[in-house]
C-alpha cells in the first residue's frame, strides 16, 4: 500500500512540475520571443493591428500571441481571409518557433487531464 501512495505522490509532483515548467515557457515566449515571432508577419493586417491596439502588457501580449496562434492553425476561420503575402509568411514561418507557439496549450491540456485522472484515482483509492 505504501508503494501506491509513493506512486501517487510522484505522479502529482511530476504533473505540477510539468505545469510549472510549461508556464515558464509560455511566459518566456510572451515576453522574449513575441517580437521575433511577429517580425515574420510583416504583411499581415491582423498582426499589425494587434500591435497597435493590444499594447505591451501581459493581456496585450496574450492577445497578440493568440492572433499568431490563430494564423498558424490549419483549420482557422481567419486563414481564408488573408491576402496572398500573409499566406506566404505563414508558409515560411520557422518550425522551431511554431513549436514554441503550438506546444504549450497542448501540454496544459495534458497536465489538466492528468490532474483530473490523478484526482479520480485518489477518490477511488480512498473508498478501499
Amino acid at each position: 500500500m505504501i508503494d501506491i501512495k509513493l506512486l501517487y505522490a510522484s505522479v502529482v509532483c511530476f504533473l505540477f512540475a510539468t505545469g510549472f515548467l510549461n508556464f515558464a515557457v509560455m511566459l518566456y515566449v510572451r515576453f522574449f520571443k513575441l517580437q521575433e515571432i511577429e517580425a515574420y508577419f510583416q504583411d499581415c493586417f491582423l498582426i499589425a493591428s494587434g500591435q497597435r491596439t493590444a499594447g505591451n502588457g501581459f493581456y496585450g501580449r496574450n492577445v497578440r500571441l493568440g492572433n499568431v496562434r490563430a494564423l498558424l492553425r490549419d483549420n482557422s476561420s481567419i486563414r481564408p481571409q488573408l491576402d496572398a503575402q500573409a499566406r506566404d509568411d505563414v508558409r515560411r514561418f520557422p518550425k522551431r518557433l511554431r513549436l514554441l507557439i503550438e506546444l504549450p496549450p497542448r501540454v496544459n491540456a495534458g497536465v489538466l487531464l492528468g490532474l483530473i485522472a490523478v484526482w479520480s484515482w485518489g477518490n477511488y483509492e480512498s473508498f478501499y
